[in-house]
């Protein structure tokens, strides 16, 4: 049974993208400049409904997704409508940041930037997501990093864009949104964790988990006290901690923020994309 609505869903957005497609033949075909509203209209329903099953697709995990939200870009810019643009521009973000096949943090990095670039200042919301990937793109960095040996500066650096993203994307989110604020809360408790400061850490891991079961997410809620077990004394003062709060720029008196959740879920993958005025 689970195997059956992703592909129902796919065939659906497939088929609506071949009537929209058709639809839109004599406006694919003109000239961008001589484009009547309605011709505009007609490529804006076809870019958004390839970045929809490029959505899809991408939830799958499957490769493909790629295509569809290149060609949904590539469709937004050439009608010149910015909101369009930044749903599959976020999208692509989280396809070379997720999709192992794809796997690309400079991509990824790139095409969050420019869906943060496309959204208004008073998008705070989808200022958020997108500042929020970015810090996962800096704490993926630090990963990659410290696996491959690289000195204490270089995942200083990498640290500290991380703490300053998720930081900047809390600060924007809506005391209301409980999903994003538990992601980000979340985040915030890994980096502190991998400093090496369990007592943070673990304040923002029960901010997360206050989220996430205001929500009724209680699978993301057992997720974070899976996170929470793993903290130990032992962690802390394990040779594996590379930097101090002095170095970041942090303080064990910083006053509590509102929380965040951990690593994103399958939703949160394509949620930045509504509001990407991008």
């Amino acid at each position: 049974m689970r195997e059956v609505r992703p592909r129902t869903a796919t065939t659906f957005q497939t088929a609506s993208i071949a009537l929209l497609r058709d639809q839109a033949a004599t406006a694919l075909a003109a000239p961008a400049a001589s484009l009547t509203p309605d011709q505009r209209t007609k490529i804006r329903n076809l870019a958004v409904s390839l970045s929809e099953l490029g959505n899809i697709l991408l939830l799958q995990e499957d490769p493909q997704c790629l295509p569809h939200l290149q060609e949904a870009l590539a469709l937004a810019q050439r009608i010149g409508d910015s909101v369009a643009e930044g749903q599959p521009a976020l999208s692509l973000g989280n396809a070379y940041l997720y999709l192992p096949g794809l796997r690309d943090l400079d991509q990824a990095e790139h095409w969050f930037r420019h869906s943060l670039s496309l959204l208004p200042g008073r998008d705070q919301l989808g200022r958020a997501q997108s500042l929020g990937s970015l810090g996962t793109v800096a704490l993926q960095r630090f990963d990659d990093a410290r696996a491959a040996g690289e000195a204490g500066p270089v995942l200083l650096d990498h640290l500290k864009a991380a703490l300053s993203r998720q930081r900047q994307a809390l600060d924007l989110t809506p005391a209301a949104d409980h999903q994003t604020r538990g992601i980000t809360e979340n985040q915030l408790g890994n980096i502190y964790s991998t400093i090496g400061d369990t007592r943070q850490a673990l304040r923002h891991y029960q901010q997360a988990i206050q989220h996430h079961e205001a929500r009724g997410d209680v699978a993301a809620a057992g997720l974070t006290r899976h996170d929470i077990a793993l903290l130990s004394p032992v962690t802390a003062g394990s040779a594996t901690r590379c930097t101090t709060h002095a170095q970041l720029g942090t303080t064990t008196s910083r006053p509590a923020q509102p929380a965040m959740l951990p690593k994103p879920s399958s939703s949160s993958l394509t949620s930045n994309s509504a509001t990407a005025n991008t």
